[in-house]
């Protein structure tokens, strides 16, 4: 959350709720919980929280402490059925594909991934979750499933006109054999109206760019979500607020630079002239 003080993103958040209603926000691979911001969040009720894992235990334990989040202890995937699980040394990184040693023997973090073992678990598409009531309508989504994260985004493609902002883990190289790339995770995103915010390195391997936090949100400007999105990038720690702290101030004077071939952009932004 950078230095925003969670007082600050308060404001920002009863904003937010006072203008859009109701926030839904879904973690997908919630085996450790939300993150601390999301989590105090949900605590003082500024937005609802989902989360989803297949690891029962953890599941049930997060339950019991944790009654301002609702979980589901099932995967999610491009559609319903049973599939096997690989769990890994570090159960962090268990995933739907097979670690990819021809690379990953090439770090010194390669242990974490090293297979102990598999089961199979229940998968799940969210548009169908969504589309039978057990599941509301999500406007934030957080991803972090190990390489599996373009099925999901595929079993929730009808989801997506509605969903506002997305934050997830993605790979530049072949960590997970057969896994889908960051570029093709952002075309399928682009084509379903997201930008690219930000992306952010993280993961133990020697500082190359090898796998990242990505962030994604409808375009700003074109939006009538625009306090969600202040709220999830402040949230985020995204280092571009900026653009939507003066949005308020610039955008009315941005009037005269808008051609008679925009109409319909400038509609959107202030009403007809």
């Amino acid at each position: 959350m950078n230095n925003t003080s969670f007082q600050e993103l308060e404001k920002i958040a009863k904003r937010a709720k006072e203008s859009f209603g109701e926030i839904v926000y879904f973690d997908v691979g919630a085996r450790d919980g939300l993150i601390s911001t999301w989590d105090s969040l949900a605590k003082t009720s500024y937005i609802q929280a989902y989360g989803f894992d297949p690891a029962k235990d953890h599941i049930s334990s997060l339950s019991d402490r944790d009654n301002h989040v609702k979980y589901f202890p099932f995967a999610l995937g491009e559609r319903h059925e049973r599939k096997r699980l690989i769990h890994t040394f570090m159960p962090g990184c268990s995933s739907f594909l097979e670690p990819n040693f021809e690379l990953l023997k090439n770090y010194p973090a390669h242990k974490i991934f090293e297979v102990v073992g598999e089961s199979e678990v229940e998968v799940h598409a969210l548009d169908d979750l969504i589309a039978s009531g057990k599941v509301p309508q999500p406007h934030i989504l957080k991803i972090d499933t190990q390489g599996f994260e373009l099925p999901i985004l595929k079993g929730c493609s009808s989801t997506l006109s509605n969903v506002v902002c997305i934050e997830l883990e993605t790979q530049f190289k072949e960590m997970y054999k057969t896994q889908a790339l960051f570029p093709e995770v952002k075309a399928f995103l682009e084509e379903h109206g997201f930008i690219l915010r930000q992306l952010l390195v993280n993961g133990p391997y020697e500082g190359e760019f090898l796998e990242a936090d990505a962030y994604f949100s409808k375009r700003p400007s074109l939006n009538d979500n625009i306090d969600v999105i202040r709220l999830w990038q402040t949230a985020c720690g995204i280092s571009s607020p900026k653009f939507l702290s003066q949005m308020d101030d610039w955008l009315p004077e941005w009037k005269v630079y808008l051609t008679e071939d925009q109409t319909e952009l400038r509609n959107r932004l202030f009403g007809p002239l």
